[in-house]
């Protein structure tokens, strides 16, 4: 039988000792992580109904846009605008050689006045017969025959009012006018060439009203109504909203989405400090729209830090603060979403950066 070695009343007295130190260390702690995780603030998480929304690619194009062709012939004197320029409604974009134009004009108003002559000498000769053939001075086919010259002579004045006319507009095609407040894209001739009738002269697009093109996927045309809200975004901040869309009635060939147009006023002209006025055509934006409603948690952004490369926050437990990580979805202003990793009525520090910050401090002190 062996023999069983007792403790000796020392060696009892320190394992007991020791055994009541390792318990109050222990104690110690717990109650520091407690006050500890009581000098923070806490928020308490709580999922909430939210709304849904899809964001999607899109490209700003302009509604105006198009090509300004030459409406006579000759050749260009004066430009006045280049590519790039902002160009005013109205204002002449350049100026082509009239003296055709100006020779047609005199001599359109050349015909008029002869015209106009015969004319009256036509009225005055039918008035004399009409006076003369109740006398009998002259016979029926007299008559006639002056009512017929008349008439004539009214349709010749006419004709040549129309042919002034028509030259006068042919005068004004030299000088070529913006049809739209815009800005020119592209400049296609050179002063001193000679154009014909046809001839594309400039290129430009206006900024008073733009539209966001977007391709839509097929399994969400059921969230699209007539009432839906279209947010766009620029560099992920919300610019404008827009009810006025047309979706496209057939899809693409190749992506097999359907196209959406979101028209919308720039404000380019009246607010420039507005962000909307950022928006010009080619650009790339976001637009997001409401897809419907589902739980969701969201927490302040300074509840959220980056711990080696992994976003965290620290969790209200019973042995203290600790790091958790979690997966993060959307941004609204100063909120920030979780997809994962947290609970509802979980405890969160509100400040992140200041528990870990405390936390750091302890460990050093405790290693020194």
């Amino acid at each position: 039988m062996k023999n069983i070695q007792a403790f000796k009343p020392q060696q009892t007295q320190q394992f007991i000792t020791g055994l009541l130190t390792t318990l109050i260390l222990s104690l110690i702690t717990l109650l520091s992580q407690a006050s500890q995780a009581d000098e923070f603030e806490k928020i308490l998480v709580q999922a909430s109904l939210h709304t849904e929304t899809l964001t999607l690619n899109a490209t700003i194009e302009a509604v105006n846009q198009g090509t300004v062709s030459a409406q006579t012939s000759g050749r260009i004197t004066k430009l006045n605008y280049d590519v790039s320029d902002f160009v005013s409604g109205g204002s002449t974009l350049l100026e082509i050689t009239d003296t055709n134009q100006a020779a047609d004009i005199l001599a359109a108003q050349a015909d008029v006045a002869a015209s106009e002559a015969n004319n009256t000498d036509a009225n005055l000769n039918l008035q004399r017969l009409k006076a003369l053939y109740p006398q009998g001075a002259i016979s029926k086919g007299q008559l006639d025959q002056a009512k017929a010259n008349a008439q004539a002579a009214l349709s010749r004045l006419q004709a040549a009012k129309a042919h002034l006319s028509q030259a006068q507009q042919a005068h004004s095609y030299t000088q070529v006018n913006a049809p739209f407040t815009g800005v020119v894209t592209e400049r296609h001739v050179e002063i001193g060439e000679t154009v014909m009738m046809g001839t594309p002269l400039y290129s430009g697009f206006s900024l008073d009203k733009l539209r966001a093109l977007a391709s839509i996927p097929q399994s969400y045309l059921g969230y699209i109504t007539p009432d839906t809200q279209y947010d766009i975004l620029l560099n992920n901040a919300q610019v404008i909203s827009s009810r006025d869309a047309v979706l496209f009635s057939y899809a693409d060939s190749a992506s097999h989405g359907f196209k959406l147009r979101i028209n919308f006023n720039n404000l380019f002209n009246s607010t420039l400090d507005k962000p909307a006025a950022q928006l010009r055509p080619g650009m790339w934006v976001k637009i997001r729209f409401a897809i419907g409603e589902t739980e969701q948690i969201w927490l302040p952004r300074s509840a959220v830090t980056k711990h080696y490369q992994l976003n965290a926050v620290y969790l209200n437990t019973a042995q203290g603060w600790q790091l958790t990580q979690v997966r993060l979805g959307q941004t609204q202003g100063d909120q920030v979403q979780i997809i994962s990793g947290l609970r509802n009525q979980d405890e969160v520090a509100l400040n992140a950066q200041a528990v870990m910050s405390a936390q750091l401090k302890q460990n050093l002190a405790s290693s020194q």
